[in-house]
């Protein structure tokens, strides 16, 4: 087969990959959205706040356990019987921080007032093993270029946690079902990940393996631990400036803008790594050789995508979080639509350690993710005595800040130039254009403005993209002609099956 042969048939590989990603992040976020919103409808935001703040302590924990295993795993050349050595490091990875946490939980739950609080965090803390044994597993399946199983298994997951909590909410255990939930779906995702892999979790014989894997993920492991804490630092600040009625509030607006953030981001992660990678092989002596090409293309059509659905959310936030959850979290309604304009800028850095770790420049990521946490954290604290819309607004003033500074660390070490790919994306501002000026004339006329709040954002929503979306096809002739080779391309494969 020649290279071209090659090269074409893991691009189709990857795209298949991505779409099957994609598809599994839509059904994920529908899932944990029916969830939040059976909860919501079930507790009061004060309860709910509570679970917000201990879930983000065990996130933290979870990141620790996790620490890199997965990216390692996805940039290396390491040969496949090496993946189960891997695989048992995070496991005794995940164990060691499921029982710090179960043993925290039992020490400092009866320093609060709060029922069933040890309960809660220690249910959520045993998770953790199965968690970091899931994303080891899926790490194995990316390196197989094998995304379709991975996203299966994810999926399997989450509709084992659908089924759970909602049996624990019927059974009267309260939030508790939802801890329930969390536990099963690592359960369930470990195991549908594992058996998918087909690879068993052996003893490292190889002392020069773990060595090379502690070498490269603490440079992740912080990373990772930074990001979160900097994604959870409103959560953290909240309930210690205002409360946990105020954490309640703005933890819906984030759950509702972070599932379409998801939707969005872990296609970027997974094909990020995927396609940079085969970048980085296809070029010999040159790492980042083939970079700026690719991502004239990659984040182009990532923000194509992405940028459609957040506008229609910033427009249509107040109807959205009524719909979904009543008119009880109305006042989460400003904080949706500030945080869906944060969500779509922060959106591209998603691919930030993809690209700097197979670029070889994974020391610099704790210090950039760091500076990055600083800058978010400055900006929240300025705000926390002003309220959770002011709260919402440092953030969006951060994802600006941050997106400026790693664009200028991806240009000088990835060689990607974010200049010319907004540049590229001048299509956006004509298609965005009509598709708010027919949201505008719907208004202005009435349509729609008698139904229900939900499907009132589904009917306008739709129509915003249905205008937006031929604009962008009309405009971008390297776009059209790549869907349509594809289309042919699949049309033909089906003909011949």
């Amino acid at each position: 087969m020649s290279k071209s042969h090659r090269t074409s048939a893991k691009s189709a590989s990857a795209l298949r990959g991505g779409s099957w990603t994609l598809v599994s992040r839509v059904i994920i976020q529908a899932i944990q959205l029916v969830v939040f919103i059976v909860v919501a409808r079930w507790v009061d935001p004060a309860a709910f706040g509570v679970f917000a703040l201990v879930a983000a302590c065990v996130v933290i924990l979870e990141q620790l356990s996790m620490a890199g295993w997965a990216e390692y795993i996805m940039q290396s050349d390491t040969a496949e019987e090496k993946m189960g050595s891997a695989v048992s490091i995070a496991v005794v990875s995940g164990c060691a921080a499921s029982v710090l946490g179960v043993a925290i939980a039992i020490l400092a739950g009866p320093l609060f007032d709060t029922p069933d609080l040890v309960l809660l965090a220690a249910f959520m803390s045993i998770r953790v093993v199965f968690s970091a044994t899931a994303a080891a597993y899926a790490g194995v399946l990316n390196w197989q270029d094998r995304l379709e199983s991975a996203a299966v298994c994810a999926v399997l997951g989450e509709v084992t946690s659908l089924v759970v909590s909602i049996w624990g909410l019927l059974a009267g255990y309260g939030i508790l079902a939802l801890a329930f939930g969390r536990v099963s779906h690592g359960v369930t995702w470990a195991l549908s990940a594992g058996i998918s892999a087909g690879i068993r979790p052996q003893l490292p014989k190889d002392v020069s393996l773990i060595k090379d894997m502690v070498g490269f993920s603490r440079h992740i492991i912080l990373t990772k631990v930074l990001f979160n804490l900097r994604l959870h630092a409103s959560t953290f600040i909240i309930g210690g400036f205002v409360g946990p009625t105020a954490v309640g509030l703005f933890r819906a607006a984030q759950r509702v803008i972070s599932g379409f953030e998801e939707i969005f981001s872990e296609p970027v992660r997974v094909l990020s790594w995927s396609l940079f990678r085969k970048a980085r092989e296809s070029e010999e002596g040159n790492r980042i050789g083939k970079f700026d090409e690719l991502s004239q293309t990659f984040f182009r059509v990532q923000l194509y995508c992405a940028t459609p659905v957040f506008v229609v959310i910033a427009i249509l936030g107040q109807d959205l979080i009524v719909g979904l959850v009543g008119d009880e979290w109305a006042a989460a309604g400003p904080v949706v639509q500030i945080l869906a304009l944060a969500g779509l800028v922060r959106l591209p850095n998603h691919a930030s350690i993809p690209v700097l770790s197979l670029a070889g420049r994974a020391d610099l990521l704790p210090r950039i993710i760091l500076l990055f946490s600083m800058i978010t954290v400055s900006c929240i604290l300025i705000a926390a005595s002003y309220g959770i819309v002011a709260i919402a607004l440092s953030e969006l003033a951060a994802a600006l800040t941050v997106f400026a500074i790693n664009a200028y660390i991806l240009k000088r070490f990835a060689n990607i130039h974010w200049t010319r790919i907004l540049k590229g994306c001048w299509r956006i501002l004509p298609a965005l254009g009509l598709a708010v000026a027919g949201h505008l004339f719907a208004v202005r006329m009435e349509i729609a403005q008698e139904l229900p709040a939900l499907l009132r954002v589904l009917i306008l929503g739709s129509a915003m993209v249905a205008l937006y979306t031929p604009v962008i096809l009309v405009l971008d002739g390297t776009i059209r002609r790549m869907l349509t080779s594809q289309f042919r391309k699949d049309r033909s494969t089906s003909t011949k099956v």
